[in-house]
């Protein structure tokens, strides 16, 4: 298994507190948060990041439904849900949340960034954090989509 897998490596970036949780989640609703990029200098956490993706595509799948549902004008059939969008949106939020800063960081290694093998962990972790972080207001905006279909 490679390092950057295994779980005593990837421990530190999961233990978060509910309280501290909540705090990056206020400071991420505010544009150029100074106190969010200070606090998450000091203890970068993958624990936000996966569960601001999972409540997004919940999100998003909700409001989808109750959008549908709420421009149903066919009463005589029953209305259907889809389920079957929810892998894809799963595969396609996890995949740019997680791949663009990914990838942003691959450019920098390839064109001269001189860091140790820490550091680039870290960074790399850093990176799909605060990126992932500022996906907290689309949720409210996904949910507003669906509750204001008009």
């Amino acid at each position: 298994m490679p390092a950057f897998l295994s779980l005593e490596n990837l421990r530190p970036f999961f233990d978060l507190s509910d309280k501290h949780l909540l705090q990056r989640l206020k400071w991420s609703l505010v544009p150029f948060s100074q106190q969010f990029f200070n606090d998450y200098n000091e203890k970068p956490d993958l624990y936000g990041p996966f569960w601001v993706l999972a409540t997004l595509i919940c999100s998003m799948y909700t409001s989808s439904n109750l959008y549908c549902y709420l421009t149903f004008d066919d009463k005589e059939e029953a209305f259907n849900t889809t389920t079957n969008k929810i892998p894809v949106a799963a595969a396609i939020v996890f995949g740019v949340a997680i791949g663009l800063p990914s990838l942003m960081r691959l450019v920098l290694n390839l064109y001269g960034t001189q860091q140790s093998d820490q550091q680039r962990q870290t960074s790399l972790v850093k990176s799909v954090g605060i990126y992932c972080y500022s996906f907290c207001p689309l949720i409210l905006a996904s949910c507003l989509c669906g509750v204001l279909p008009y």
